[in-house]
C-alpha cells in the first residue's frame, strides 16, 4: 500500500465532503424558512480553510509518493490527520469562532506538515543526497 496515495486520496475527499457540505447547507437555506447562518458559516469556513492547505500537501505527497523515508511518511500521516482533525473541529464547533481542541491540533499538525515538507523541500535542493 503507498501512504502518499492513500493520505492523498483520504485528502481528496475530505475536501469534497466539505465542498458538498456547503452545497447542502446552502440548499437547506433556501428549502427551510430557518436560519441556517451559523451552519453556512462553519461549512464556508471549513471548506476554505481545506482549500488553502490540501492542495499543498497533495503535491508534496506526490512528488514524494516513491519515497520509503520514515521521516517523510511520518508528516505525511500527520499533516493528513492534521487536515481531517481540523476540519471536524470546525463543523462540530457551536460557532465558527469557537476554540475546540480538535481545531487546534489540527491546525498544529498541519503546521508541522507544511514547516517539515517546507524543509524537506529546501534540503533536497541543495544537497546530493536527497531525503527521498
Amino acid at each position: 500500500m503507498n501512504i502518499y496515495l492513500l493520505c492523498t486520496a483520504l485528502l481528496v475527499l475530505l475536501y469534497f465532503t466539505l465542498s458538498f457540505n456547503v452545497s447542502r447547507v446552502r440548499g437547506l437555506n433556501r428549502k427551510q424558512n430557518v436560519d441556517k447562518d451559523v451552519l453556512l458559516s462553519k461549512a464556508i469556513r471549513a471548506h476554505g480553510n481545506a482549500s488553502e492547505y490540501i492542495p499543498l500537501f497533495v503535491l508534496a505527497f506526490l512528488f514524494y509518493r516513491e519515497s520509503a523515508s520514515w521521516i517523510l511518511l511520518a508528516l505525511t500521516v500527520v499533516a493528513t490527520a492534521g487536515r481531517v482533525s481540523h476540519a471536524l473541529g470546525m463543523l462540530t464547533a457551536d460557532h465558527a469562532q469557537q476554540k475546540n481542541p480538535m481545531r487546534y491540533m489540527g491546525a498544529l499538525a498541519t503546521y508541522i506538515g507544511l514547516l517539515g515538507f517546507g524543509l524537506v523541500f529546501l534540503i533536497d535542493a541543495f544537497t546530493d543526497f536527497p531525503m527521498a
